[in-house]
């Protein structure tokens, strides 16, 4: 969920296949957006650790190019 006074509020979701156990991480979309357009492939792996470590974006097939995406705390 994303609020602002001036815009409003947002929320997405988007169904992708999952290995490993759930969770919650809440990364900024404007940048987890302006990274994706930098990924030279339709196909990538984003590897998740827990809430506070970086998601790693590795294209497939590209494992020599990786970004690193830092997620964002959570209100407690």
């Amino acid at each position: 969920l994303a609020a602002s006074e001036d815009l409003g509020e947002a929320y997405d979701e988007i169904e992708v296949p999952v290995e490993g156990t759930d969770g919650h991480i809440i990364f900024n979309i404007r940048y987890l957006i302006d990274m994706l357009k930098h990924v030279p492939v339709d196909a990538f792996v984003f590897k998740l650790t827990t809430e506070d470590q970086p998601g790693l974006i590795t294209p497939l097939g590209r494992e020599d190019y990786s970004l690193a995406l830092m997620p964002m705390r959570r209100n407690r």
